[in-house]
């Protein structure tokens, strides 16, 4: 009879043990990630909370996060990174909320400014302008330079009575009602602006929209972004220094930040960071570093450069790009109204 006790005994704890393991393991898979298979080779990770009619449920990406990006230590309320190349979302939260974007609004003042005047036109500080808050260009009121030059301090000191000034010297509601048309032409569908300098909280927008816009700044302006990677620039009296300190950072392709009450610590920047690169054919499979260029976007932060550097370390450490693989996010909206 002892023996019998015993035996069943055994089979209890054999029988609750499964139990355990089969329910922990369910935790896991659901709490955690699971992966997609496809001959069996790893493509992606996906997030299990992804809703079934998530564009990512119905693709497959060419990246593999060997880390979920969820365990980062972030301050930013919202980020995305993104490849502009083959447009794929690489990591992402609260992509599609709406926040005020603060300075970033000046790289659409500064491509918006191009359409409108000549790069040797004289752009003069008006007293309406030079009243605008902050005086990070240190200029004068009745002060003039070529527009060509007024980009400096716009983008590097992010000077908001440049940003007036352009924006005044075309007639401040058609520049304002351009920018928004811009916008809309990119695509970036939720994003509005009321001033040229991003001190509104009404300038507004997502990091899925401020990605299209880096795409769009590497198509279109590469002379822009060139502006950004600048330490700093002379001319005459003034000797203007970059305010970006992410623009030191390794891999830096250009970009813009920005700050406010309402906005906290915001930034658009793109970057060419070495990936793991994986190819394999049925017998072999390889791996090496190529650099992808990638749009990082932050917004809500409240430490912006340890924000970046870690997204770039995670991107560089636990990130692989499976070339082999075209099945990804589209960022671009099916139909974009050409410019």
């Amino acid at each position: 009879i002892r023996n019998h006790h015993i035996r069943w005994g055994i089979i209890g704890l054999i029988f609750f043990a499964i139990v355990f393991v089969l329910c922990f393991a369910t935790w896991v898979m659901a709490k955690v990630t699971y992966y997609t298979f496809w001959k069996d080779n790893t493509l992606g990770y996906q997030s299990a909370k992804l809703p079934e009619e998530s564009d990512f449920n119905k693709t497959i990406s060419s990246y593999f996060l060997g880390k979920p990006a969820e365990r980062l230590p972030l301050s930013a309320g919202a980020y995305l990174v993104s490849d502009l190349n083959s447009k794929e979302i690489i990591v992402k939260r609260n992509e599609n909320q709406i926040f005020p974007i603060a300075s970033v609004t000046k790289l659409v003042t500064a491509i918006v400014g191009q359409e409108f005047i000549n790069s040797d036109q004289q752009i003069t500080i008006t007293r309406q302008a030079w009243e605008t808050y902050g005086n990070t260009g240190q200029l004068r009121v009745g002060e003039k330079m070529p527009f060509k030059t007024m980009l400096y301090p716009l983008l590097l000191t992010s000077s908001n009575d440049v940003a007036e000034a352009v924006a005044l010297s075309v007639g401040r509601e058609k520049f304002l009602a351009r920018m928004n048309e811009f916008a809309r032409q990119i695509g970036m569908n939720h994003t509005h602006f009321s001033d040229p300098s991003g001190l509104s909280p009404d300038n507004i927008s997502t990091p899925t929209d401020l990605s299209l816009l880096a795409g769009y700044l590497y198509e279109h302006e590469q002379d822009l972004l060139a502006i950004t990677r600048e330490k700093s620039y002379r001319y005459g009296r003034h000797n203007w220094t970059n305010y970006n300190n992410i623009s030191l950072m390794n891999y830096y392709v250009g970009g813009k930040n920005g700050y406010t009450d309402e906005a906290n610590r915001t930034l658009l920047s793109l970057f060419s960071v070495p990936i793991n690169y994986t190819t394999s054919t049925d017998k072999t499979k390889s791996e090496e570093k190529k650099e992808r260029l990638l749009a990082v976007v932050l917004l809500q932060s409240n430490d912006r450069k340890n924000d970046t550097r870690n997204l770039i370390n995670y991107l560089g450490k636990y990130v692989s790009y499976n070339g082999d693989k075209n099945g990804f996010i589209p960022m671009l909206p099916p139909e974009v109204e050409s410019l």
